[in-house]
């Protein structure tokens, strides 16, 4: 009898302490599901996610995880704090560097969508030479007359190169051992934010723009550096070494950015014959100089030959302005259509010195503004990575992102395939 009576208050106390304590115990796994994620969390989770775990030691701690992100250029505006809370705005700007798309937005801020509405072809092929029709695809084999659009890449093997015609303005030599990708391309230029973009990855590309095409903003950039024109000849070349823009004739805006594509330097005009040498990393200062009399030798045969590739414009975008005639839709020849320079700009045409290409995007971007903000959001939501769905009210912006949200994004919304592949622990770990 006792026993019994024994047991059955045992067993009475264990069902009450289960009744008690299970529901403290659920009550903390919710609490710590809803608290708000910090930076550094958020870290270890995207590095996690993008598979790059396994260039860390054993034993990393966040900072070591934050320091892997901050390398390869994913940063929220101002850098991370590790201990800081992650709010909207700061995971747009991560997601934007983390996917690539940073020039989507600066597109969108610069309120063009030029994707189709112009077109590159392809003239001449020596050897090996290949593009890839928009991102994720594989890359085939070029033939002449292939059309390239915004979005597309192209790639020369050893002893290779290839010629592009750009719209009607430009037209490009690319090298052997070089990739590209056309970022934004315009057919003909309709407005003042018109713009040719052209990112080198690697290897070396000679531009011939026509001068008198006041309309369109042609710029070729590197991870570091970016140059910018409005009718030259000019070379810009990327090795792990070093970088280097020269300019053959006109004359090119220069300035330089670090891996999260934020300007380091103010727009520096190269004159004629001047070279710009950089530092790949960016640790060191752009040195600027004269190119030798080879490398000028070489430059201008390239772009002349690329000439005879630039066709005549339709009335109204530069036609006649030379002889100091108006075509059709043209306005009367003024002095910074001829190219004079004006001795406050150092150099640069009226027309050149009031345009920075995507200087300022990229400053806003950087700074985390408000439009930059907007221009994230719409385009992650366009890639498929809707981190807000409102258009960037400044209290969506503000919202903190709690732990069961961003497992929930990484899992299903950001590379779910890549991301149980590498690795299913997204438990954080201590700093």
């Amino acid at each position: 009898m006792f026993r019994k009576t024994f047991l059955a208050k045992a067993l009475s106390l264990i069902i009450i302490t289960m009744v008690l304590i299970l529901p403290l115990n659920t009550l903390f796994a919710q609490a710590m599901a809803d608290r708000p994620v910090t930076q550094g969390e958020f870290a270890v989770y995207l590095v996690r996610a993008l598979g790059l775990e396994a260039q860390l030691q054993l034993g990393a701690h966040t900072r070591d995880y934050v320091q892997l992100l901050e390398e390869q250029g994913i940063n929220p505006p101002g850098g991370f704090e590790m201990n800081k809370p992650l709010n909207k705005k700061d995971m747009a700007f991560i997601m934007v560097k983390a996917t690539g798309i940073e020039n989507r937005v600066i597109n969108k801020m610069s309120e063009k969508s030029l994707v189709k509405k112009g077109k590159a072809v392809i003239k001449t092929i020596e050897g090996d030479v290949q593009f890839q029709r928009g991102r994720g695809t594989e890359f085939a084999k070029a033939q002449i007359n292939d059309e390239l659009f915004a979005e597309d890449s192209l790639r020369t093997g050893k002893t290779s190169s290839v010629e592009l015609q750009i719209g009607r303005f430009g037209a490009v030599f690319i090298g052997e051992n070089t990739e590209i990708t056309i970022e934004q391309l315009a057919q003909v230029g309709q407005n003042k934010k018109d713009k040719v973009r052209i990112f080198l990855k690697q290897g070396q590309l000679v531009a011939n723009v026509k001068s008198e095409t006041k309309l369109v903003d042609f710029e070729t950039r590197t991870k570091t550096t970016v140059a910018g024109v409005m009718g030259t000849i000019y070379l810009h070349s990327s090795t792990p070494a070093k970088e280097i823009i020269i300019t053959g004739e006109g004359t090119v805006r220069t300035f330089t950015t670090n891996n999260a594509g934020k300007p380091t330097s103010e727009i520096k005009p190269l004159e004629a014959k001047g070279m710009m040498t950089a530092d790949p990393t960016g640790k060191e200062k752009p040195n600027y100089s004269q190119a030798t009399e080879v490398q000028l030798k070489n430059l201008l045969e390239t772009g002349k030959k690329l000439a005879r590739l630039l066709t005549k414009l339709p009335p109204g975008l530069g036609a006649g302005k030379l002889d100091n005639t108006a075509g059709e839709g043209n306005e009367p020849v003024t002095p910074a259509d001829l190219g004079i320079k004006n001795k406050s700009t150092e150099g640069l045409s009226d027309r050149a010195a009031n345009t920075s290409g995507t200087y300022d995007e990229r400053q806003k971007l950087a700074r985390g503004d408000d439009e930059a903000y907007k221009a994230a959001i719409q385009a992650l939501n366009e890639a498929g990575i809707p981190v807000d769905d409102s258009t960037g009210a400044a209290t969506a912006a503000n919202t903190l992102i709690t732990l069961t949200q961003i497992t929930q994004f990484l899992e299903d919304l950001l590379v779910e395939p890549l991301y149980f592949r590498f690795n299913n622990d997204v438990t954080p770990i201590g700093q």
